[in-house]
């Protein structure tokens, strides 16, 4: 059994290169979890209901995930390394680095764009992060990978302008600013949806780069 290159990387980031049988069969319920999830809910998201998503018997599912909690805990885990693949191509696939940073920006609307249904695992995620101690650990590890990763494109971005931070501000403050907008635009759209993707990715790129220009000045 094989998946497409793209979720064959995201196995990759889970799993290196020991990808098994196994791990391709628990992408396939775990996809078919978030279809479930978004569709009937979390209370209705039993092992008969995801199993019907998956086309599998619920002992089948049972065999894959002996709990529900593990199949939950997968999801989360499934669906961060989506993102962050859909982060990684963008980036590979930008020039400068402006357009590292705006691949960045879309990467969010980009990724439920592609795959709406993992909207209710990303709200599960931030549900469970206010009520379990391991959970915003994970979260804080991933918000902290990303403010390095744009850390070392501004630095690059602000080398190029020949200009330099305003005396008051650093790159660490200014790459969480950076990523707090883009994730505040995201959650707004993700709940509400009130604009098209290319809408809200060009309003969160204006607002990123007119902090940019607000946090720079010319070079004494």
């Amino acid at each position: 059994m094989s998946l497409n290159p793209f979720n064959e990387r995201v196995l990759s980031r889970l799993h290196g290169s020991k990808i098994t049988k196994k791990h391709r069969k628990q992408a396939v319920i775990l996809e078919a979890f978030a279809q479930c999830l978004i569709e009937k809910g979390l209370a209705d998201a039993s092992y008969a209901a995801i199993g019907k998503y998956a086309g599998m018997e619920p002992p089948h599912i049972g065999y894959y995930f002996s709990t529900w909690n593990s199949m939950l805990d997968g999801s989360f885990r499934y669906v961060i390394a989506v993102g962050q693949e859909i982060t990684v191509e963008g980036i590979a696939a930008a020039n400068t680095p402006f357009e590292k940073l705006k691949a960045i920006c879309d990467a969010p609307f980009d990724h439920l764009k592609r795959f709406p249904e993992h909207v209710a695992v990303l709200a599960a995620f931030q549900l469970e992060c206010s009520r379990q101690r391991t959970y915003r650990g994970t979260h804080r590890s991933i918000r902290k990978q990303g403010q390095r990763r744009i850390k070392a494109i501004l630095k690059q971005i602000i080398f190029d302008s020949e200009k330099t931070l305003k005396s008051e501000l650093d790159l660490s403050s200014l790459s969480i600013a950076i990523q707090s907008l883009i994730v505040g635009y995201a959650t707004e759209w993700m709940a509400t949806k009130s604009s098209s993707t290319t809408k809200a990715q060009g309003d969160v790129w204006k607002a990123v780069h007119t902090l940019i220009n607000g946090a720079v000045e010319k070079q004494k």
